[in-house]
Parts: structure tokens; C-alpha cells; sequence
């Protein structure tokens, strides 16, 4: 079995016409968050993906929603369709769309009966940042 951190980030990049400052400010927060993450547990480990349109890839929904899951390896992916450009400052917007993905893992957790409350352990992790 893989062993996930509590909270991870991904993208998936739309190629041409993808927007910059989307993946900078993406790329940005999985920087600060590899770096406050070591040694959290949570019960549900949520990998948090952004999708950048762009030239080959126009998201078939808006905001966020739950994608895989395993619940071998309590992992669940939630999936983030960005808009084509930010509408005030990138990264302020990714930040806001990453705890709008934990309240839905946590919205998640709670159906499946992995939690009663919220994701403490990732929600802290979300302060440190």
C-alpha cells in the first residue's frame, strides 16, 4: 500500500494558451505545502488537482468537485476547473479554491464514514501556510 501525504497538489496544464500565472501560483502553494506537511496524518490523504485550461484541455465542469477514490489507501483526488485567467491576484485564487477542495474532501470523509467532524489534521495545515 502507498503511503500519501495528508494534503498533496497536482496540475494538469492545458498546453498553449494555458495561463502562467495559474501555474505559478499552483506550482507556488505545492511548494509551501511540501514544506508544512511532513510528519501529518490524516485519515483521508487528498490530492488536490488543478486543471489549467488551455489549448488541449477545457475543463467539463467549474469549481470543484470529488474525483478517485481508494479506500484501500484513503486517498481521494478532488478535481479544481480554473478558468481561463485569474480574475484578481492567481494565487489568492488558488488558495481560496484549495480550501474549497478540503471542505469537500471533508464533505466526502463525512459520507463515507471516515470522519465525524471536519479534516483537523489538514485544516492545520492549511493555517501554516
Amino acid at each position: 500500500m502507498t503511503v500519501h501525504p495528508a494534503l498533496s497538489i497536482g496540475a494538469i496544464e492545458g498546453g498553449p494558451g494555458s495561463s502562467q500565472e495559474w501555474l505559478d501560483a499552483v506550482v507556488g502553494i505545492g511548494k509551501q505545502i511540501m514544506g508544512v506537511v511532513e510528519g501529518t496524518t490524516s485519515p483521508l490523504a487528498v490530492n488536490v488537482v488543478y486543471q489549467i485550461p488551455g489549448r488541449y484541455l477545457e475543463p467539463e465542469f467549474e469549481g470543484v468537485r470529488s474525483g478517485t477514490f481508494s479506500r484501500k489507501e484513503s486517498f481521494l483526488v478532488v478535481q479544481v476547473a480554473l478558468p481561463m485567467k485569474p480574475v484578481a491576484n492567481a494565487s489568492d485564487e488558488v488558495f481560496a479554491f484549495l480550501r474549497d477542495a478540503v471542505a469537500v474532501a471533508e464533505d466526502f470523509a463525512y459520507q463515507e464514514g471516515m470522519i465525524e467532524g471536519e479534516l483537523a489534521d489538514v485544516r492545520e495545515l492549511l493555517d501554516r501556510l
